[in-house]
C-alpha cells in the first residue's frame, strides 16, 4: 500500500511540474488537456466497441442446447435425431440458455453504445484539441464558456 501511495504522489508531483512549466499561456494548457482528453477517450472507446461488438456476435452465435431433445417420449420413439429428457432439464437448459443470451445482449448493447459515443467524441478532440481556445464571457445574465476550434 505504501510503494502505491508513493508512487501515486510521484506521478502528482511530475503533473504538477509539468503543468506549472507550461502555465504561461492558457489556452495551450487548455488545448493540450483537451488534446489528451480526446485520446484518453479514444482509448477507451474503440475497445469497448470491439468488446460491444464481440458480445453481441457471441449472443447471436451460440448455439441452442435444447436443439435435438424433446419432452415427449412418443417423438422421441418415431424420430431418431430427437432425444428424451425431462421437462425439468428442459427448462434448465433453456432457462441458462436465455440468461446468457440476455446478459450477452445486455453487455453488447451497453458497450457498443458507449465506445461508440466516447469514439465520435474523442476525434474532434483529440484532432483540434491544441487549435481550441477557450472563452469565459460574463454577462449581466450570467457566465459562459466557448471553445472555438
Amino acid at each position: 500500500m505504501r510503494k502505491i501511495l508513493s508512487l501515486l504522489v510521484v506521478v502528482g508531483m511530475a503533473i504538477g511540474v509539468n503543468a506549472q512549466t507550461k502555465a504561461a499561456d492558457p489556452n495551450v494548457s487548455v488545448g493540450q488537456a483537451i488534446k489528451n482528453t480526446g485520446l484518453i477517450s479514444m482509448s477507451i472507446g474503440a475497445p469497448c466497441v470491439a468488446a460491444g461488438l464481440a458480445s453481441l456476435l457471441y449472443a447471436n452465435l451460440l448455439p441452442n442446447p435444447t436443439t435435438g431433445y424433446t419432452t415427449s417420449q412418443a417423438l422421441a420413439e418415431q424420430n431418431s435425431e430427437l432425444q428424451y429428457i425431462s421437462v425439468g432439464e428442459y427448462v434448465n437448459r433453456l432457462e441458462t440458455y436465455n440468461g446468457k443470451v440476455r446478459a450477452a445482449n445486455n453487455a453488447g448493447y451497453l458497450l457498443t453504445g458507449a465506445g461508440a459515443a466516447l469514439t465520435i467524441i474523442g476525434i474532434p478532440l483529440y484532432c483540434y484539441g491544441k487549435k481550441m481556445t477557450l472563452n469565459v464571457n460574463y454577462t449581466g445574465n450570467g457566465a459562459g464558456l466557448a471553445l472555438n476550434f
